[in-house]
């Protein structure tokens, strides 16, 4: 009778050891899942944000080379108006010169 009683308990006790480990394994599938679920989510937006910086750093880049031919061009544009006004100011001597000498002729 002890005997039988025991081995009742021993059952009660194993089959509630089972249905806890069953439960502990279907927990630890499901957080399993959830972290490989956040792995994959991780991975995915790290390739976003990659893409995004390589995007950010290619506009930058372009707009540094349009920046640079601006400061190019104003340049050149410069360069010219001194052209201009050396070619004004020689314009301007030549004129003169030929005042002078239209004055003395007369």
């Amino acid at each position: 009778m002890t005997l039988m009683k025991y081995a009742k308990i021993d059952d009660a006790k194993i089959k509630e050891l089972t249905l806890k480990l069953e439960k502990l394994t279907e927990d630890r599938g499901k957080k399993k899942k959830m972290l490989e679920n956040e792995v994959t989510s991780t991975l995915t937006t790290q390739i976003e944000l990659d893409k995004t910086a390589e995007a950010f750093r290619q506009a930058h880049d372009e707009r540094m080379e349009v920046l640079e031919q601006w400061e190019s061009i104003i340049l050149q544009m410069q360069r010219r108006d001194e052209e201009m006004e050396h070619g004004a100011e020689e314009l301007r001597s030549l004129k003169n010169q030929i005042k002078s000498n239209r004055e003395s002729d007369v």
